[in-house]
């Protein structure tokens, strides 16, 4: 048994800059987005603009460190584009998305803990596990 579905998304939050700007700034198309809505019922829309890049739909595999290096070669070179919206107020964070039919769960190896350091983003897991048992499963 083993994970049947995963993606990962860079995820950026700011008070003051809009989803767009946020592309501009990177020149990079995001995947999701909302403007800050400070009459939304909703906090994370009342407090923040969001901005979403993400693997999903665009890379079929099951292993999340392949959904990583292509999260990290697409930002390659807009290191310090991320750095300035950063000292402008925004933070970031790299969402993992793991959903699985067995036991066992995500890991990383060193060399990504070190492109994680380099590139200064908390990193999180949603994870999901298949209510269904198999036969395999005890």
């Amino acid at each position: 048994m083993a994970c049947t579905r995963t993606y990962v998304g860079l995820c950026i939050y700011s008070p003051d800059i809009g989803p767009a700007e946020i592309s501009a700034r990177l020149g990079v198309e995001f995947s999701k987005g909302f403007d800050r809505d400070p009459n939304s019922r909703y906090r994370s829309h009342r407090d923040h603009n969001f901005w979403l890049w993400s693997t999903q739909g665009s890379l079929a595999s099951t292993d999340h460190m392949d959904h990583l290096n292509a999260l990290f070669a697409r930002f390659e070179g807009a290191e310090a584009a991320i750095e300035a919206l950063r000292a402008s107020g925004c933070t970031t964070s790299i969402s993992c998305y793991w959903d699985s039919n067995g036991q066992g769960g995500p890991s990383l190896d060193i060399k990504t803990i070190k492109k994680l350091a380099e590139f200064g983003a908390d990193i999180w897991w949603d994870v999901y596990f298949d209510e269904t048992k198999s036969e395999d499963c005890a």
